[in-house]
């Protein structure tokens, strides 16, 4: 999730367990434990390697192993503030709101389609259950405005179990996002029932739930497509489809360095498209109608007529201005989303009534 929704979170999680016992600095120090695994996004810049971001974002900081390491350091470095000595009586209170601030992090990424590699640096694969996109206000804004009602100090008798009852609906709401990746995969399944689908997959799209977006790898295309999740709601699913590259002007490509890391970062979900002798590998977990449809970023090179190089792969990125520009002031990207999120006719889902 993004870096203030995981602030909120540990916020929220430090007023249901601590505030009683450590006041309301508690919720402070629990927001700025929650952002702390994403230093690994300030690290990267000294890293000097061009694919920094692929690979070690959401790495060692968002593991299991992680919090274990780091929280009795920052509850020792809390005591000497507070307490002019690590073995006072607050350094366990300290410890268990820094190891819940700090391991729930990963576990809420773990809800969106980047993923988080939870066991490195034992493994390197990305767990991601893609139940919820990386920006929800419906997951977020109730986590803020229950935390900031439990500041007030006429709620100090009822803070933590109204916050405690918050985190379990927001909870509930993570789960249900992934019930809605099952219903929209149950319905592309349908819909391309009579082509032989190599892969299928459902990811969330921006700010809401319901809506998905659909991929997938039938023969020498990609299909893509959105679809509502709303209850109630089942209109027919109008795919895109999009010819990828000739395997045969692929291969050189694919033995790079970055090719090998954009395919495990991608999670093998990617789409190679040759354009002009320019190869693109496409990210397709992450794309918006547009320019934009095949994905939002990727990374691409210049071949000759027989697929050999003629530079090293590059990353590319699509400005989300872009999106803007598909639909008139009117009939804005947000606005669509927002009318297909609640199963409304919407443009998003190739209905133009």
């Amino acid at each position: 999730m993004d870096l203030i929704t995981q602030g909120i979170l540990g916020g929220a999680i430090a007023q249901a367990g601590y505030q009683n016992k450590l006041g309301r600095k508690a919720v402070s120090w629990g927001a700025i434990i929650g952002m702390a695994p994403d230093i690994d996004v300030f690290l990267l810049q000294f890293s000097g390697h061009p694919m920094a971001e692929q690979l070690y974002h959401r790495g060692f900081t968002h593991s299991l192993f992680f919090a274990p390491l780091a929280a009795p350091l920052i509850a020792a470095f809390l005591c000497k503030i507070y307490d002019k000595r690590v073995r006072s009586e607050n350094y366990s209170i300290w410890l268990w709101l820094a190891f819940w601030c700090l391991i729930t992090h990963p576990l809420l990424d773990i809800f969106t389609t980047y993923g988080t590699q939870l066991l490195n640096p034992l493994s390197n694969y990305r767990f991601s259950l893609s139940g919820i996109s990386v920006i929800d206000p419906l997951y977020s804004l109730p986590l803020l405005l229950v935390t900031l009602i439990g500041l007030s100090r006429k709620m100090q008798r009822w803070h933590s179990l109204l916050t405690s009852f918050m985190l379990l609906l927001t909870t509930a709401y993570l789960f249900y996002g992934v019930t809605c990746n099952q219903t929209a995969l149950s319905r592309a399944r349908l819909s391309i029932l009579p082509h032989a689908a190599i892969k299928l997959n459902s990811y969330p799209t921006l700010f809401q739930i319901h809506v998905r977006r659909l991929v997938a790898h039938v023969g020498n295309e990609v299909w893509i497509a959105y679809t509502s999740t709303f209850p109630g709601v089942n209109y027919p699913i109008r795919w895109e489809k999009y010819q990828v590259a000739d395997p045969a002007l692929c291969s050189d490509f694919l033995k790079t360095p970055e090719a090998q890391i954009y395919d495990w970062f991608c999670d093998d979900d990617y789409a190679l498209i040759n354009s002009d002798n320019t190869l693109k590998m496409h990210d397709l977990r992450f794309g918006f109608v547009g320019p934009s449809q095949l994905g939002i970023w990727g990374i691409q090179a210049r071949i000759d007529a027989g697929g050999k190089l003629l530079e090293a792969p590059y990353k590319f990125h699509h400005s989300t201005k872009i999106i803007r520009e598909h639909y008139s002031l009117l009939w804005g990207p947000i606005w669509q989303l927002g009318r297909a999120s609640f199963g409304h006719e919407s443009m998003l889902l190739g209905i133009h009534h």
